[in-house]
């Protein structure tokens, strides 16, 4: 399981990512694997689309499923079949609007495969914000645990 400590960190790596960057200002949620938050900042000057329940439903949608919010929409939309588009609506409607299917969403494991958290990022860009979750974890160092995506999606320019 995630500290408080090391859920911090990983907002506060996430931030300086995005910094570094220059993308549009985020807010990051740090969940633990019952799906409550540990952890969450939304930095100055977020848009105002930017709300942390975006965060928090990619968040929401990792631990929920044990897999990124990518891989969420990925198979529920890749084969085009309009039955899995359907089902994945279906599952967005049951939890009341709590799960995501865009990138930004990352799932922490320990090294036995566990899920042992969360990371939902809103803000920038799907790819953006995926990147930054993704930096956010790598930065902090998480002795014994990977995440899913192992790497983010992001063109760079």
């Amino acid at each position: 399981m995630l500290s408080l400590a090391q859920a911090v960190q990983i907002c506060e790596n996430a931030v300086a990512a995005c910094l570094t960057k220059g993308f549009a200002p985020i807010t990051i949620v740090v969940m633990d694997p019952t799906g409550h938050p540990i952890a969450m900042q939304r930095m100055d000057d977020c848009a105002p689309a930017a709300f942390p329940k975006f965060a928090h439903a990619k968040a929401f949608t990792c631990i929920s499923l044990g897999v990124s919010t990518r891989a969420f929409r990925d198979k529920y939309t890749i084969a085009k079949d309009p039955t899995k588009y359907c089902q994945m609506l279906g599952m967005i409607d049951v939890t009341g609007g709590q799960m995501a299917p865009f990138p930004g969403g990352v799932v922490i494991r320990a090294r036995e495969g566990k899920v042992v958290g969360a990371v939902g990022v809103s803000g920038a860009s799907a790819d953006e914000d995926e990147y930054c979750a993704l930096a956010g974890i790598e930065a902090a160092n998480l002795e014994g645990m990977f995440t899913e995506p192992v790497c983010h999606s992001l063109k760079e320019k």
